[in-house]
């Protein structure tokens, strides 16, 4: 059967707090051609997603974007590290001992720290994010199938369509050929030396297009 390589497809579901959404597009192209853009907890999948889609299709320019969007993809929290803050606080009192200075080694002198309380994304879940990215993935690769199967057919049926008309003026053309008038004139060339003989006249009845 006759595929296009012109197709698009898309699906979507939550996960978790997350909305993700997959869509993949696909236009003509000689080779297999594949851009991916992903969201960070499916980034370590490129190299996997792009051979998948390889496998499946062999030829056209595909473009798969990830989308995830939501409370948790976002949400940042504070951590602190504990350990890190004890080694500077017995550093500083050290140090407060052997230079003979004064001043309290208190909170608001770690905090100074910026390496003691950090800011961080909350964790997405990523095994449960990859799994249901390869769920949504199979969704949209179906969808995009069908739509290039279905543009593919409309592709066949225009070229039979088109075959047809040709077959038609052929026929009519060897009905015709018999009918075929061609004048010929007897004129003198330019030097006067002889004759030439000069179409004067070509048609074939009514019929002046083929297709």
């Amino acid at each position: 059967m006759i595929q296009s390589m012109t197709g698009y497809g898309r699906s979507q579901a939550t996960v978790g707090e997350n909305r993700m959404e997959v869509e993949l597009r696909s236009i003509n192209h000689k080779f297999c051609e594949i851009s991916v853009k992903l969201p960070k907890p499916l980034s370590a999948l490129e190299n996997q997603i792009k051979k998948r889609l390889q496998q499946r299709f062999s030829r056209g320019r595909l473009d798969l974007s990830v989308s995830l969007n939501g409370t948790e993809e976002h949400a940042r929290h504070l951590q602190m590290d504990l350990e890190l803050a004890g080694q500077y606080r017995r550093l500083l009192l050290r140090l407060k001992k052997r230079l003979g200075v004064q001043g309290e080694v208190d909170l608001s002198l770690l905090a100074n720290f910026r390496n003691i309380i950090t800011v961080a994304e909350k964790p997405t879940g990523d095994r449960r994010v990859a799994q249901a990215f390869f769920k949504l993935l199979e969704q949209a690769e179906g969808r995009l199938e069908r739509m290039r199967r279905k543009e593919g057919k409309a592709l066949a049926a225009d070229v039979g369509r088109r075959l047809g008309r040709i077959r038609k003026a052929a026929r009519e053309i060897r009905t015709l050929a018999p009918q075929v008038v061609v004048n010929y004139q007897l004129v003198p060339d330019q030097n006067g030396d002889g004759v030439i003989n000069v179409l004067i006249d070509v048609y074939i009845q009514d019929k002046r297009q083929i297709l």
